[in-house]
């Protein structure tokens, strides 16, 4: 093989190439070479891309508030549905306050949105109805509501025949608003509590109070210008009144001194006023 061709080739490649940088004339001297423009300002960079948002994380179910009562005796009253419900309520009215509370209860009936039938039963007097509820709580043949002073109310609580009305008072489907509330007098609510069992047994349909009659012309025969203010007052004037009768009384009735009915209300009126 000739191996000589193309290294010849390459020779004369190389000697042309000189020769025409060397026959090339001199160029003349380059003009000053405009100033560069001043490059560009660079653009701020692009803010750093922001973390991508961690994932949400799952929103934790709100734990179950602990229910204050006996949900075998009550249920759970904010899901309780007290349509067709049948509650009978005894009293001791007779006579107009009977028919006025019969109208009442008739008024409910027709008119409450749940269907709830309330069955009024008048019992007699206060003594008639606590004496049949009390027969009544062996057998557990009793109302679903009465009525009843405090001292009733707390034996019946004793015997284990009431419930506590203090979580349907304080529901929040069922129970009274603030608002509500403030519309009684705190004293006739506060009547109901029971301080042994810190709690509510009852609730006030009406009430009633204490007061004293006298005789002011008796008590100007005793010497005195107005009605006993303290207790040793009252003391004084009904021993007077024992030694020197009512001039004015006649006959086998005729009263001497302060005549002293022996119940609850007496009682309480005695103790909790000194």
């Amino acid at each position: 093989m000739n191996v000589r061709k193309p290294i010849a080739v390459v020779i004369v490649l190389g000697l042309i190439l000189a020769s025409i940088v060397s026959c090339a004339k001199p160029t003349e001297a380059p003009t000053e070479a405009p100033a560069p423009t001043e490059a560009p300002a660079p653009t701020e960079a692009p803010p750093e891309p922001t973390e991508a948002p961690e994932e949400p994380t799952e929103v934790p179910e709100p734990t179950p508030v602990p229910l204050t009562y006996d949900v075998e005796i009550y249920g759970e009253i904010e899901n309780l549905d007290p349509s067709g419900q049948v509650v009978t309520y005894w009293y001791q009215h007779t006579g107009s306050r009977e028919e006025l509370m019969l109208s009442l209860i008739d008024e409910f009936n027709r008119t409450n949105e749940w269907s709830i039938t309330v069955q009024g039963e008048s019992q007699g007097g206060y003594n008639d109805l606590y004496q049949k509820i009390v027969a009544g709580i062996p057998a557990n043949q009793l109302p679903s509501m009465a009525v009843a002073y405090q001292n009733q109310a707390a034996t019946y609580a004793v015997q284990e025949a009431l419930v506590a009305l203090d979580p349907y008072v304080e529901s929040e489907q069922w129970g009274y608003t603030e608002a509500e509330l403030d519309d009684f007098f705190p004293i006739a609510l506060g009547a109901d509590y029971l301080p042994q069992f810190e709690a509510r047994y009852g609730w006030p349909p009406y009430k009633s109070m204490e007061v004293m009659y006298y005789n002011e012309d008796w008590l100007a025969e005793l010497g005195y210008d107005g009605p006993p203010e303290t207790w040793e007052e009252f003391a004084e004037m009904s021993c007077a009144a024992i030694e020197q009768p009512f001039s004015g009384a006649t006959g086998e009735g005729a009263v001497f001194g302060y005549e002293y009915s022996i119940d609850a209300s007496r009682f309480a009126t005695f103790a909790f006023s000194r």
